[in-house]
């Protein structure tokens, strides 16, 4: 019942200059379904089960092999493989890939990537074929759903395009942030990287703009920021608003390190010349004292709902850890110190970390931006969120705040992470908060929808999706975006664990039935190698200017913190029967990054 070589394909797949031969058995074990690759070294085994690597389905009736396929899929100079699992989930399907990287994964949970099919019946996968697709020189994947729409079908393209911005030396940790937005007032969005450890950890910030040519070196960044002095790390905190009112995009770059963790803000006005120092920009927002760590998060919004864009900085060292959150409202005279900000919100006790994650979003449906900051440590690690309301006045305590939101037990470390977005299409801003250390730090994301009452625990969250297993630190990061480009917004998150710290990031669409486990993402995308920690950080933005909303990753850990940006592109085109494939071109940026 194996039916043993059902599907075949050859390739170079273990790099070694020979023509190598994969093949599938998808009924295997109550058509769980295997892979077998044969290498050439000059003694192929005769039978299955003394192949070189087997890579075995997930669980039953997944018909794991139904297709085979290969070529360079990332763009490194090896022959990959891909496997085609139709039956997977009531024959949503799927699609894995594996990278020829010296360590091919014996199990299809453990891919590289793995695509999910749109929904039941799909039969995703039933088809695969690899060629370079666009004419770039690069080789792309084409998937076949043969069941889509009732046997209408849809072929989905898969474009791999490879640029790679390498950071300037190791232990720089460029990536540690990302931001993104217009920086040049081009109408285009630029993309910002931190290197908070760049030279002794005086630290650097580097814009990247959209113009059609990202540069392959760190060093030959557009605009290259320079922190004040060693140990500042500046970089470790970025952000984007039209701080002036100038109808321009401007950049915020915090030093946290500056004067023995008192921490420090930079704002670089979009002027036409941008600064090249910290200590020649628009604006100098100074902590209040040492520890505090200032500016270890940043956010915008118009909180105040004059119309203009004003700044939240949060400092979740201050007074013994109880932390705090300040606001810097854009009326023409931004603070320059802490001290003196328009409102300024203290945690409930010492030790809380109020302030290590913050995010703006309308969360009342009433038409006005209102606060969201995240307690992490709240009570043995349980962790907190707390949204405060744009209603004119703002409580000035996260004690009063307008909803309190606690974890589910101790050590889960709810607030670790938060973002916004309409997730659930009823054109309402909804909440996401991530917890990583759930259950011996698998990790969790809760959704909180905007429907008039959001729950006070997480326990009672409207969707709760758990990590994949121990140590990996689900909601590690969150952003929100269309990444599918179907005019609905969807949600990304990570585990930066992931694999002794290799590092996953996960796509749940909003399509009506957002997964209810990492391990059933519609998109997993997998870091390179152990300590990478691919996922550290991820942010969405529009990077090839076709309108539609990109990914960008993190892996400050690889090679020796050198790190890696990563953008995943998505674009949308007509294929056979007047339908819409998903297209996703994963871009590559190496330099470094570090959460956690």
């Amino acid at each position: 019942g194996d039916v043993f070589g059902y599907a075949l394909t050859s390739g170079d797949l273990n790099a070694d200059g020979k023509t190598d031969l994969a093949v599938a058995a998808y009924g295997y074990s109550s058509s769980t379904g295997r892979a077998y690759l044969f290498y050439n070294d000059g003694s192929i085994p005769t039978t299955a089960a003394t192949a070189d690597v087997t890579i075995t389905g997930e669980t039953t009736s997944n018909y794991f092999g139904r297709s085979l396929a290969s070529g360079d899929l990332n763009a490194d100079g090896r022959i990959d493989l891909v496997v085609g699992a139709t039956s997977y989930s009531s024959s949503t399907g799927r699609a894995y890939l594996f990278y020829n990287d010296g360590s091919i994964p014996t199990t299809a949970a453990t891919a590289d990537v793995i695509i999910t099919g749109e929904t039941t019946g799909n039969s995703f996968g039933y088809s695969l074929t690899t060629g370079d697709l666009n004419a770039d020189g690069r080789t792309d994947l084409a998937v076949g759903a043969t069941g889509y729409s009732s046997g209408k079908g849809r072929t989905y393209l898969y474009t791999w395009n490879d640029g790679v911005i390498t950071g300037e030396t190791t232990s720089n940790s460029f990536g540690y942030r990302l931001t993104a937005g217009d920086l040049n007032a081009d109408g285009k969005t630029d993309l910002v990287v931190g290197a908070s450890d760049y030279s002794s950890f005086t630290g650097r910030a580097y814009i990247f703009y959209n113009d059609g040519s990202i540069p392959t070196t760190a060093a030959s960044a557009d605009v290259v920021i320079t922190g004040g002095a060693t140990n500042d790390l500046f970089g470790a905190g970025l952000a984007s608003g039209d701080w002036n009112a100038d109808g321009k995009t401007d950049l915020a770059v915090s030093a946290i390190g500056y004067s023995s963790l008192t921490g420090r803000t930079y704002l670089f006005y979009n002027d036409g010349s941008i600064p090249t120092t910290a200590a020649t920009a628009d604006v100098t927002i100074t902590g209040q004292s040492t520890g505090d760590v200032f500016g270890y998060a940043l956010t915008s919004g118009d909180l105040n709902a004059d119309g203009k864009t004003d700044l939240a900085v949060a400092a979740y060292g201050y007074s013994s850890s109880t932390g705090r959150a300040y606001l810097f409202y854009n009326d023409g005279s931004i603070p320059t110190t802490a001290a003196t900000a328009d409102v300024t919100i203290t945690g409930e006790t010492t030790s809380n970390y109020f302030g290590v994650s913050l995010t703006t979003g309308d969360l009342n449906a009433d038409g006005t931006t209102d606060l969201a900051v995240g307690a992490y440590a709240y009570s043995s690690s349980t962790g907190r969120a707390y949204i405060f309301y744009n209603d004119g006045s703002i409580p000035t305590t996260a004690a009063t705040a307008d909803v309190t939101i606690t974890g589910e037990t101790a050590g889960d470390l709810f607030g670790t992470s938060l973002t916004s977005g309409d997730l659930n299409a009823d054109g309402k801003t909804d909440l996401a908060v991530g917890a990583t250390g759930y259950s011996t730090n698998t990790g969790r994301a809760y959704i909180f929808y905007n429907d008039g009452s959001i729950p006070t625990t997480a326990a009672t969250a409207d969707v709760t999706i758990t990590g994949e297993t121990t140590d990996n630190y689900f909601g590690s990061s969150l952003t929100a975006g269309d990444l599918n480009a179907d005019g609905k917004t969807d949600l990304a998150g990570s585990a930066d664990g992931y694999s002794t710290d290799t590092g996953r990031a996960y796509l749940f669409y909003n399509d009506g039935s957002i997964s209810t486990t990492a391990a059933t993402a519609d998109v997993t995308i997998t870091g390179q190698s152990s300590g990478d920690l691919f996922g550290s950080f991820i942010a969405a933005g529009d990077f090839t200017t076709d309108s539609k909303t990109d990914l960008a990753v993190s892996a400050w850990g690889y090679s020796s913190n050198t790190g890696r940006a990563f953008i995943i592109v998505t674009e949308a085109e007509t294929v056979d029967g007047q339908e819409k494939a998903t297209l996703r071109k994963a871009v590559k940026f190496r330099g470094p990054v570090k959460l956690r």
